[in-house]
Parts: C-alpha cells; structure tokens; sequence
C-alpha cells in the first residue's frame, strides 16, 4: 500500500482519506510535543461543500 503522502492529490476525482490524514500529521506533531488532532465531521461537510463550489467554478 502507498503511504498517503505520496499519493498525487492534484488531479481530479482523487479524495483524500481523511483518518490517514490525520495520523501521519498527529504522529508528526507528537513526535514535536503537540497533542494530537481529531477529524470533525461538521467541518468536513462545510470542507466538501466548499471544494465542490470551487471546482464547479
């Protein structure tokens, strides 16, 4: 399996896997002394809705 960071995120159609997302940056700011971050489904609706808008235009 690709590591998610190596996947091209600049084409169209790819999505990003939101849970990958979100390990490899807390690992990285953990390994920093930060706390860790969590996904928020509220937020990531208003994410999609705004990305869509965009490519519609």
């Amino acid at each position: 399996m690709t590591p998610p960071f190596y996947l091209d995120l600049g084409r169209s159609g790819v999505e990003v896997d939101a849970a990958a997302a979100r390990t490899m940056i807390s690992s990285y700011r953990e390994k920093h002394g930060a706390p860790a971050l969590s996904v928020d489904p509220e937020l990531t609706k208003v994410a999609e809705a705004q990305v869509r808008d965009m490519a519609a235009r």
